[in-house]
């Protein structure tokens, strides 16, 4: 009987999750063109935490969200959007290639132990699985509320487990999945997009360790020690990748977050690309699209907030520049504004009381900063070395900071600081076959 409680669990969250990315997918497409069926993927996600969310907000079931998928995948049918799905069959096919390899992990070792984080982020999930209203409830406190932490992560998956009666401990156990199968399907977009062929290796940056693991396995560790010594390597600091919080199952925060991160990555390309070739139309779609993610990483997680809101405000002032015309100026105004709206009574309600950042010592040793960073380091450098060949005076911006000591920021700037390539350089054509047929590009 357990057996079948689980096996009917995994079908009503799978095929939820099929549901709801099918309910969007044909609106997506005035922005994304063929590339709506994988992105609709991740932005059903976000979507659906965000109509869940203001349920709870106002204190209505957050059942009623599914209304609003309903009400999409209806006007689809009577609008006959959904002929030529056999064609897109290669995306469900990536999404369930990493859906099934982190179910896989995790039904080697489903316990919710009490090393590591489990149990806290076990308790959020409850939480709002028992009482699914916002802020959510406190589990450490009673009468508290969560308006200290960012939940988004434990709120949406939450909420799928609660419309579809999947028990919290389940529920824990399909968080990995969920996240590995959105960013897997998100991630081969992204290389369609920027590769001729090849288009799996964006999804390696899920499975590829640091150099430290095989150094530790070198040396005598087994693969869980060979992480943790990885996670602890940076002296007070931790240093935590998508393969160890896997095996580790613990369901945190910035694990939840990595799809929308890989989302972000692949919208802000697409725009980069394909924007001159988009109507009014599919520029405001697009654009409520990158504000519906950046608007969700600080709930999601924070930190990543600190990282990707920079990046993304040089990216849109860069696209305006670019551009130079009022839609596009209007689209770059309007998206952080909206990210920052959509969620309004999230910064309203938060009542943070931190004592302030740890200092980490600084500056870090080379050799711990290669053991982490160094096989991207030398993809970056091999991609870069014909222009350091070409002008070695670029190598002139890491003496800055050889003299003041920081040596690894000094490995780290020298590619940063190289020109980059032609945007037109970026695009990938058809093939000639399929531009006989005169195929379009999106």
């Amino acid at each position: 009987m357990d057996l079948l409680l689980q096996a009917s669990s995994l079908l009503l969250w799978a095929g939820l999750l099929k549901g709801l990315q099918l309910a969007l997918w044909p609106r997506l497409r005035p922005a994304l063109g063929d590339y709506a069926y994988p992105a609709a993927y991740p932005a059903s996600l976000l979507l659906f935490a965000l109509a869940t969310w203001y349920c709870g907000l106002l204190r209505v079931p957050v059942a009623l969200a599914l209304l609003l998928f309903a009400a999409l995948g209806a006007y689809g049918l009577y609008r006959g959007d959904y002929r030529g799905i056999r064609g897109f069959i290669a995306h469900d096919a990536v999404f369930l290639v990493g859906f099934l390899f982190a179910l896989s992990v995790r039904f080697m070792n489903p316990v919710i132990g009490c090393f590591s984080e489990q149990y806290m982020n076990h308790a959020f999930l409850a939480s709002v699985m028992r009482e699914p209203v916002v802020p959510p409830l406190d589990p450490w406190f009673a009468g508290g509320h969560l308006t200290v932490y960012y939940y988004l992560g434990h709120w949406l998956m939450g909420c799928l487990g609660v419309v579809t009666g999947v028990p919290p401990e389940v529920v824990f156990n399909l968080i990995p999945a969920t996240v590995y199968g959105a960013a897997f399907v998100t991630l081969y977009a992204l290389g369609r997009l920027f590769l001729r062929r090849l288009r799996w290796v964006p999804l390696a940056v899920l499975l590829l360790v640091p150099p430290s693991v095989p150094w530790f396995l070198a040396a005598g560790a087994d693969i869980y020690q060979a992480f943790q010594d990885t996670n602890w390597i940076v002296a007070g600091a931790r240093f935590e990748f998508p393969v160890f919080s896997l095996f580790l199952g613990n369901a945190h925060a910035f694990e939840m977050a990595v799809f929308n991160q890989a989302f972000l990555i692949f919208l802000l390309g697409f725009a980069w690309l394909r924007w001159r070739g988009l109507d009014l139309p599919g520029r405001s779609a697009l654009a409520l699209l990158i504000a519906l993610s950046l608007g969700s990483m600080p709930l999601l997680s924070s930190w990543d907030a600190l990282v990707y809101g920079p990046a993304a405000a040089v990216f849109l002032l860069s696209l305006a520049l670019r551009e130079r015309d009022r839609s596009t100026v209007a689209a770059v105004v309007a998206v952080p504004a909206v990210a920052f709206l959509i969620y309004l009574p999230y910064y309203l309600q938060t009542r943070t009381r931190g004592r302030g950042r740890d200092r980490v010592g600084f500056p870090h040793r080379p050799l711990v900063f290669l053991a982490i960073w160094g096989g991207f380091l030398a993809v970056v450098y091999a991609a870069v070395a014909r222009d350091i060949r070409r002008a070695p005076v670029y190598l002139g911006i890491a003496l800055p900071f050889l003299f003041a000591g920081y040596a690894a920021r000094a490995l780290a700037a020298v590619p940063l600081d190289l020109p980059p390539p032609p945007a037109e350089t970026l695009v990938c054509r058809p093939p000639l076959h399929r531009r006989a047929r005169g195929a379009r590009l999106h």
